[in-house]
């Protein structure tokens, strides 16, 4: 057995705390995992993030709503406006005057915006051009006295010197715009928005694009864009501002965002398509990626959006939220504009990765001190249980009484306080048991081996093994060999007994010879523990002796000795697995003249004679032969490894001869010769295996019995095979007639009138595999003389099963097949009028026609019928001992023609006369005709056509176990015949 790796004390508590501190650690971890803080903290990142972005987008909005214009700058510039429009028709050109000059000035300074501009539609003013005025302010947060700080882009030449407005060196009079251009949707989208919507107001149909292009601005610009249009909705010009991108830089302040430098603010506007255009980025950290016009997808994620546009990583996470630059009734409300925030996952969660990394290294720190702890700790706790240990391996063995040093700890001072007491005890207790071995004498002794250096034995170890010296108990290992060599040299025979799984031991059962030169047996049970070794040494001569005694009493019969037929068996059998057998023969002997002597003599002489025989045979049967008592007075020998049959049957007729001669005295000086029978059969003629030869002895046997006893007979395969079914039928047929094993199926007998039954035939099945049939069972009880056991199990059989399934009140009838030659017995009488009364009138009395009607028995079953009201049927008319006078004598209420006679009767000429002649004779004495073996729809025909009273047979119904009505189809078709006669 493998030996199991032992761990000290030390090694368990560090062991122990380790674990305890990896679960501390794994229950926090797991915890903190399915927890939600960690997530939650994530989230709350983000949220910040978001939140900010949030923050800003407010900011924003508010910052391009204060720098739109309102309804009073919309009607200052109207009230200046008007006059021209109301004029259109008179002027010879549209040049805008001193007074919509000065109002656009004005609104530079109100809004600080970085442009402002009036154009005038040209269609409504009859011009070649645009009539438009321009002014660009380039620092609109300072503010100056006079008007260096404006530029004029559009607008008349002297108007504008005249009021002291510096010409730009890009300078034009007038613009010139074509509708199906896009940089000019800055004037078409809100002027197509103020004529498509009447209902609206003209801040309603303000347009907010990226640039206006009127200005020639290195750096792109926001336009805010509003339709002017009079009382009839006659749309006449647009009023626009001007913001740099650049200077709304200053408001997206992208160090707000977080604590680093990877983000930034984007601002973007969406249209019909799920793309963001770029119009502001301000972040170092994405200014070469996310540029001005720059097309990028937000996709959703775990947290937020992520972008991909080109060049991008994909850890880039943003938050969009929506500016409100238009109203609800707006026609651009569908143009979504959009402040961005931007940032990678580590600079937006950094917050989070930081813990992270501080929880993994406040956990590693942890362990690392608990470690150094739980070692330090199992060291200072485990170093007085070294020191115990130490001195208990530093005291002698022999010692009587262990004194073990103080450590001051309570529980190990108490345990040093036990084995001091324990080792005192012991040591007693060593003592006493030796006392008492001593005194009850008992042939046992013990041997303790420790690491193969010293022996210690009990004071009986000695003489049970023969050393030189029995009463000496302490050896050295190599002395302790010695004695053993000399030990070794009185074995005789040794065996392993027992090797144990569950613990390392073994037993040996040892044959020796004592120092009185006498053979006796030792029992060596060794355990190994740790290294050391345990030996119990044991007398069990006696335990042998009585062993051998009782399988010897379990193998032999106890009147004559020889083997029983059990280990007759397991001998025969081990010889049979042995190649080249040459020829064997198994015989069966049996006494003839037994049961004489028992009833004569007594059985006390009966068993003499039995010891005789079983003397002669263990006497005479020689080399190659097994003897054996079978049972009772039979006997077995069985031959093996023989030349020839005929060396063998030699020898048997000698036995033969020698039992015959033998005579056995009795009282009165009366003198008995033994008379025996043999039956032999052969190897390998007649079978190969142990029963098949003692079953074909045994049937050797039963033919001598059966012709002339005290004979010698061989088996024959062909009287075998001839008489088989009785030989092997005898105790089956016993084994069916105790057990009842039986069932019954019934066959309905039907009217051949009207359909109806009149009553079922109980047919024998037997629970067989040997008698299969009921002509099996009849053959073997006739051979046994057992057929009044058979008619006893007939008549309560059937009506037991007839009764369980058919009510009282009902009309139909029993036919029971009984047998002739058997009388009705008093014993089925007295059983069927105890249990079956009620059924008794219901009873119809079949008797077989395979039997010889006895005329006494025929006039029991008639009185009995007549006491209870039942009736008797001939069985099977025209077969067996059937006759006219036979059916006249019966007396019988009903004949049962035979169906050898009734199939294919339709189309059989000498079947049909002798129906015919039975049916006429029957009838003229009142006898009802019950025909068997209906089984097709052309002799049913004929059967009815021809005054048949009854019908049976598979055509009508099969037997069943169950009892019911046939079906009702059958029925309509007999009385649909018995209607057409």
């Amino acid at each position: 057995m493998k030996q199991r790796h032992v761990h000290s004390l030390f090694q368990r508590l560090l062991l122990t705390l380790i674990i305890l501190v990896l679960l501390i650690s794994s229950i926090f971890f797991i915890s903190l995992l399915n927890s939600s803080a960690l997530q939650d903290l994530k989230a709350s990142s983000f949220n910040l993030f978001d939140q900010r972005v949030m923050y800003r987008s407010d900011a924003i909005q508010k910052n391009l709503n204060e720098r739109c214009l309102d309804t009073d700058d919309v009607a200052m510039i109207i009230s200046a406006t008007h006059p021209l429009y109301e004029h259109r028709k008179t002027l010879t050109s549209p040049y805008l005057n001193e007074d919509i000059l000065n109002r656009l000035h004005s609104l530079t300074k109100t809004k600080k915006i970085n442009g402002i501009y009036l154009i005038l539609d040209k269609e409504v003013f009859h011009s070649k051009e645009y009539p438009a005025f321009y002014l660009q302010d380039a620092s609109p947060e300072e503010s100056f006295n006079d008007k260096t700080d404006i530029t004029a882009k559009y607008g008349d030449a002297a108007l504008l010197k005249q009021n002291d407005f510096i010409l730009d060196q890009n300078w034009k009079p007038s613009l010139t715009m074509k509708e199906d251009e896009d940089t000019f949707d800055f004037y078409f989208k809100p002027k197509k928005a103020a004529e498509e919507n009447p209902q609206l107001n003209m801040l309603n149909c303000g347009y907010w694009s990226t640039s206006s292009h009127m200005a020639d601005s290195p750096t792109p610009l926001l336009s805010y864009n509003i339709p002017l249009f009079n009382q009839d909705h006659q749309v006449y010009g647009v009023l626009g501002i001007d913001l740099s991108v650049e200077y709304l830089k200053n408001y997206l302040p992208y160090e707000e965002l977080n604590d680093h430098s990877k983000k930034a603010f984007l601002l973007a506007n969406r249209e019909s398509d799920d793309a963001y255009h770029i119009i502001l980025s301000n972040g170092p950290a994405y200014s070469a990626y996310l540029k001005y016009d720059t097309s990028i997808v937000l996709t959703d994620a775990p947290y937020g959006k992520r972008i991909s546009a080109p060049a991008l990583s994909d850890d880039t996470l943003a938050c969009a939220h929506q500016l409100k630059l238009y109203s609800s009734f707006s026609p651009f409300q569908d143009t979504l504009w959009y402040l961005i925030g931007v940032g990678s996952e580590d600079e937006i969660f950094y917050s989070t990765k930081q813990i992270h990394q501080l929880l993994l290294y406040a956990c590693i720190t942890a362990l690392i001190i608990a470690t150094l702890v739980a070692l330090y700790g199992s060291m200072l706790f485990t170093k007085p249980i070294r020191a115990l240990a130490t001195r208990l391996r530093q005291t002698p063995v022999t010692t009587n009484k262990i004194e073990l040093p103080k450590t001051h700890i309570k529980e190990i001072d108490e345990l040093s306080a036990s084995i001091e007491d324990l080792s005192y005890h012991l040591h007693g207790a060593e003592t006493r048991l030796s006392y008492v071995l001593h005194t009850i004498d008992i042939p046992i002794g013990a041997i303790e081996i420790y690491n193969e250096r010293k022996v210690f034995c009990t004071e009986k170890v000695g003489t049970l093994l023969g050393f030189r010296d029995p009463s000496k108990m302490e050896y050295t290992f190599k002395a302790f060999m010695e004695e053993i060599q000399l030990f070794n040299k009185k074995i005789i025979s040794s065996e392993k007994q027992i090797n144990t799984e569950h613990r390392t031991s073994d037993i040996y059962l040892i044959h020796v010879t004592n120092s009185a030169e006498q053979t006796c047996w030792l029992r060596f049970l060794i355990n190994r523990v740790e290294g050391n070794r345990v030996i119990v040494v044991s007398d069990v001569t006696l335990e042998i002796q009585e062993k051998e005694h009782l399988m010897y009493e379990r193998d032999h019969d106890v009147l004559t000795q020889l083997l029983n037929r059990r280990a007759f068996r397991v001998h025969c059998e081990a010889i049979l697995k042995q190649a080249d057998l040459k020829t064997c023969a198994m015989v069966l002997w049996d006494l003839d003249n037994l049961k004489l002597v028992n009833d004569t003599y007594g059985h006390d002489a009966g068993d003499h004679l039995i010891c005789a025989l079983a003397d002669v045979l263990q006497k005479e049967r020689g080399p190659n032969c097994i003897a054996a008592r079978m049972a009772g007075d039979e006997f077995l020998l069985f031959y093996h490894h023989f030349e020839n049959e005929e060396a063998i049957l030699k020898h048997i007729r000698h036995i033969h001869e020698v039992v015959n001669e033998t005579k056995m005295h009795f009282g009165n000086d009366d003198i008995t010769r033994v008379k025996v029978s043999a039956g032999i059969s052969w190897m390998p003629k007649d079978a190969m295996d142990f029963d098949t030869l003692i079953k074909h002895a045994d049937f050797a046997m039963y033919e001598v019995k059966n012709t002339q006893k005290g004979n010698i007979r061989t088996f024959s395969e062909e009287h075998y095979l001839h008489n088989n079914l009785i030989f092997d039928g005898r105790q089956e047929l016993m084994n069916i007639l105790e057990e009842q094993r039986v069932s019954y199926a019934f066959q309905p007998i039907v009217d051949a009138k009207t359909g109806a039954v009149l009553g079922f035939e109980a047919l024998m099945r037997p629970n067989s595999d040997i008698l299969k049939t009921p002509s099996d069972v009849m053959q073997v009880a006739k051979t046994q003389k057992q057929l009044h056991r058979v008619e006893y199990m007939t008549w309560t059989q059937s009506l037991s099963h007839f009764s369980q399934q058919v009510a009282i009140d009902k009309q139909w009838k029993l036919f029971i097949n009984s047998i002739p030659s058997i009388p009705m017995l008093d014993e089925i009488k007295q059983y069927l009028e105890e249990h079956y009364h009620e059924y008794l009138s219901k009873i119809v009395i079949e008797l077989l026609e395979s039997e010889e009607i006895e005329h006494s028995y025929m006039l029991s079953k008639q009185d009995f019928c007549r006491r209870w009201h039942a009736q008797t049927a001939l069985d099977d008319f025209g077969s067996g001992y059937s006759s006219d006078h036979r059916l006249f004598n019966a007396q019988a209420d009903y004949v049962k023609i035979d169906m050898e006679f009734i199939t294919n009767i339709a189309h059989d000429k000498g079947r049909q006369m002798l129906v015919k002649s039975v049916v006429s004779f029957a009838h003229s004495h009142d006898i009802k005709v019950i025909a068997e073996g209906v089984e097709t729809h052309e002799d049913l025909v004929y059967l009815i056509q021809h005054d048949i009273d009854y019908l049976q047979g598979y055509y009508i119904a099969k037997p069943a176990y169950a009892i019911k009505d046939i079906e009702e189809s059958k029925q309509q078709e007999i009385r649909a015949i018995y209607k057409a006669v």
